[in-house]
């Protein structure tokens, strides 16, 4: 055939096939409804003749790498033998969390959520995986789409929205209510409350692991065998595992499957215990202290932790009373110390470096105290004990003394502390041994003693002159 000829029927060729190669059927994949932050990814895993929701003349797409794929499970070399074994969900999960260790690279079309949806265009028709991005969602709050397997022609996809667990972070007040900011005093226990709420679809996962981090401040001191975990009114004690490791509590659930008394909704209470030390800051700054879970966020590869909420914060605050020690003329004095008792232990109080007439008692919270004058300079007399009813403002920390007993002390409130003004009296003026009074008398005495002793001298002298 001569080469004229035959160009000319390669020419015809084209001519008449090329109405079919540019009306070749493609489709577009539209993802509706999906949270931000997503982006999808599609890939063919079998390719085929589209029609009415099926797919004939299967072959495998090109989102499978066969090499790999037909190496390890040469069972699967016939697409339409592995296609015809999908015939229920249960089916479908199992074979696409097998496929998808059999990826491209590349996917076949991928697309990111603007407001709550996009669009993956040009594709043929086939059986297609659609997926989160690998770790896109790590460390976030969103929860992967679990693995959408769906025959293609146009088609608008909507994931299934998955829920999140929910935290609440919170301390017990006076009256054992829940709250984020709270005032209290040294030595003082504080009862922390996290409760965790389990996602409603918490079911359609096979393992579910959770783990709660909570950091509190440099001024409390964690306690020891004090983590509980309850379901409603039931304490748990197995299941789980907990510690305390410095200023950090955890507590970790390596799979909620394990306790059966945990569905949808389930509301996990974790408490602890911790006391206020001598590290606690004063004043309106406040000590922060915090809160987050990690857990299942992707029912694909259930024993991921790989959400993570916000980090929630609570607030504690103390106060602080300055003591200023003064005389009966109001001029500071120096050398006293002074003690509060509270309900929960005794402040010592602190001397100030640059005025030691000024003392300082940090750590006051909501109660009756007493304050005590333990030491007090040479020649004035201690005050008696002053008995303080305090209330703290749980959200600054300032103090209000609503009553005192003693007439010795006046109250005066400054910013981030109550400064208590102290007068001491005078001790009492009496003579004593070796004291100025006695010494008056003791020196005119031997003064007259002498001046007697010197006339008998001289009269002697006289008398023996005479004789």
């Amino acid at each position: 055939m001569g080469k004229k000829r035959l160009t000319n029927i390669l020419v015809f060729l084209v001519l008449f096939l090329f109405p079919f190669i540019v009306n070749a059927e493609t489709y577009t994949i539209t993802v509706n409804g999906s949270n931000p932050n997503h982006t999808y990814q599609a890939y063919q895993i079998f390719g085929g003749t589209v029609s009415g929701g099926r797919i004939s003349d299967v072959t495998w797409g090109t989102g499978v790498n066969t090499t790999t794929l037909f190496a390890e499970h040469p069972e699967y070399t016939n697409p339409e033998t592995v296609a015809g074994t999908l015939a229920t969900e249960a089916d479908a999960r199992a074979f696409a969390n097998l496929i998808i260790g059999y990826l491209n690279l590349a996917p076949t079309a991928s697309c990111q959520i603007v407001g709550n949806t996009c669009t993956m265009s040009n594709l043929a028709g086939g059986y297609y995986l659609i997926k989160d991005v690998d770790h896109s969602l790590d460390n976030s709050e969103e929860v992967y789409t679990p693995y959408i397997l769906q025959v293609i022609e146009d088609k608008t996809v909507r994931p299934k929205l998955s829920n999140i667990p929910y935290l609440m972070y919170e301390m017990l007040d006076q009256d054992n209510y829940g709250t984020d900011s709270l005032a209290v005093g040294y030595n003082e226990d504080v009862t922390f409350n996290a409760t965790v709420s389990i996602p409603g679809d918490y079911t359609s996962y096979e393992h579910y692991g959770l783990v709660l981090t909570s950091e509190v401040a440099q001024g409390l001191t964690p306690t020891t065998g004090s983590i509980k975990v309850y379901i409603g009114d039931t304490q748990l004690t197995n299941g789980f595992t907990a510690g305390i490791s410095g200023q950090i509590v955890t507590v970790t659930f390596t799979d909620l499957k394990n306790i059966a008394s945990i569905t949808n909704n389930t509301d996990i209470k974790i408490e602890y215990v911790a006391k206020v030390n001598s590290n606690i800051v004063t004043g309106s700054d406040g000590n922060t202290n915090t809160a987050y879970i990690t857990y299942t966020n992707n029912a694909n590869d259930p024993t991921q932790l790989t959400g993570k909420s916000e980090t929630l914060e609570t607030y504690i605050y103390t106060g602080k009373i300055v003591v200023h020690n003064v005389d009966e003329d109001g001029e500071s004095i120096t050398g006293s110390t002074f003690s509060l008792i509270g309900p929960d232990g005794t402040i010592v109080g602190v001397v100030d470096d640059d005025d030691e007439s000024y003392i300082h008692l940090s750590g006051v919270g909501t109660g009756t105290y007493i304050l005590r004058q333990t030491g007090t300079p040479d020649s004035y007399e201690p005050i008696e004990d002053v008995t303080l009813v305090i209330t703290a403002n749980n959200y600054t920390g300032e103090l209000t003394i609503t009553s005192h007993t003693g007439n010795q002390v006046t109250i005066y409130t400054e910013d981030d502390y109550t400064l208590i003004e102290v007068f001491n009296k005078y001790s009492a003026l009496l003579a004593f041994t070796g004291g100025r009074g006695t010494l008056i008398y003791t020196v005119t005495g031997l003064g007259v003693m002498g001046f007697a002793v010197l006339l008998i001298l001289v009269r002697k002298r006289r008398n023996d002159l005479e004789d």
